[in-house]
């Protein structure tokens, strides 16, 4: 049944509205000003479409973001749609996916809400065929229920991945955290501005650390180094990798230690021009030597020493 073939066109004060029920919630992570004042200079283009709930209270369906608009420019009379009471959620939240999905290219946090209250709403059948190919997800395979899992976290985490300040990698690690420890280690890592590959591999990190050692994030960020880097007044970026170097040294302790041996040792034979590095991860002993030359001339020196070098060896 197409239920906006049944709906009643009447004056609503927007204030009257629910705005804060989800039950036909598809959020929208981009700032409102731009909408408000095309409103504010055109007026009210589209009318709303509200359903009135079980416990008589007037829910948006369609047009939830014109509703707050409208409330901050102070109208206290709109026309809107009103639907059946009687019709199905599952139905109101199609109508508010296809509203949305014909002039919006979804966000991964977007997305993730979305596929978590259709999993809620519909059977797997009914959302691989409907609405899983406007999504770009596959009906089959993890992905799924990671989307689920992202879709259930709270709204600044689910902001933090639209805004692409955390990636779909982070996002799934948070899942498997307490509200509180996601909360707090995306607070911190913003408060550092790290990058969102930084941001995946410090809390990956700490992730790890906190299963290994039995040990909360909380007690993890606890530690008195980590208190001095975050006090300390030098610039942010210096204090921020001093942090994710800090992580990094409790995840990989040995491999740090042969680092600073390694670079303390290059430190020594140091000379103007010539640079070393090791292997990744100290693989082998092998490193490499890079040397900067000027000209070809001064290369081809460069050579015939070495050639002597290796000549004069017993």
């Amino acid at each position: 049944m197409n239920w906006l073939d049944h709906t009643q066109t009447a004056m609503v004060n927007p204030n009257a509205v629910d705005l804060d029920d989800v039950t036909y919630l598809i959020p929208h992570f981009s700032d409102i000003d731009p909408l408000r004042k095309s409103i504010e200079r055109v007026g009210l283009i589209n009318a709303p479409v509200v359903q009135m709930s079980p416990s008589g209270v007037i829910i948006p369906v369609m047009g939830r973001r014109r509703m707050q608009c409208l409330r901050e420019l102070g109208k206290s009379e709109i026309p809107a749609k009103v639907l059946p009471k009687h019709m199905p959620v599952a139905d109101g939240f199609a109508l508010a996916f296809w509203d949305n999905a014909a002039h919006r290219n979804f966000d991964p946090a977007t997305r993730a809400y979305i596929v978590k209250r259709l999993l809620e709403l519909n059977s797997r059948e009914t959302i691989a065929s409907d609405f899983l190919p406007v999504l770009g997800v596959a009906p089959k395979g993890p992905r799924l229920e990671l989307l689920k899992r992202i879709g259930s976290m709270e709204h600044s985490v689910l902001k933090a991945l639209a805004d692409a300040r955390i990636n779909e990698k982070t996002a799934a690690l948070l899942c498997d955290l307490d509200s509180h420890d996601r909360i707090r280690l995306l607070e911190l890592m913003e408060s550092l501005h790290l990058n969102t590959n930084k941001i995946f591999e410090v809390i990956s990190w700490l992730v790890d650390l906190s299963v290994v050692n039995e040990k909360t994030i909380d007690e993890l960020l606890a530690r008195q180094e980590v208190g001095c880097i975050l006090a300390d007044d030098s610039p942010l970026v210096e204090r921020a990798e001093r942090f994710r170097n800090l992580v990094r040294s409790w995840k990989f302790p040995e491999l740090v230690l042969r680092e600073q041996e390694f670079h303390a040792w290059a430190k020594n034979i140091a000379q103007p021009g010539i640079s070393v590095r090791p292997t990744p991860m100290f693989e082998n002993p092998q490193c490499v030597v890079e040397v900067h030359v000027h000209s070809l001339d001064e290369a081809e020196s460069v050579v015939d020493a070495l050639k002597r070098k290796e000549e004069s060896r017993p």
